[in-house]
């Protein structure tokens, strides 16, 4: 199945948005891995802060799909399967 790119939005245009909403993608990917925290409690953690509340795997877990963005956003390598195993 082929989807047809419905923004028509260039690489760096991509990259521009990631980071813009960078808190809000690496909270909601958190939350896709059970982990309960809120928004500002999501970025404090970012900032390498602990949070009260929040067990250090879970804190691990989100510093962790921090650098995998970081890793994305900042690469200019095309995305295929090698570039998914890194």
């Amino acid at each position: 199945m082929n989807l047809k790119d419905k923004y028509h939005l260039t690489k760096d245009q991509n990259r521009r948005f990631a980071r813009m909403n960078f808190t809000r993608l690496v909270h909601t990917n958190a939350r896709f891995e059970g982990i309960n925290t809120t928004l500002p409690q999501t970025q404090t953690i970012m900032d390498g802060l602990g949070v009260d509340g929040v067990n250090i795997d879970d804190i691990n877990t989100i510093v962790q799909i921090k650098r995998g963005w970081q890793f994305i956003t900042e690469s200019n390598a095309s995305l295929d399967i090698k570039f998914l195993k890194k």
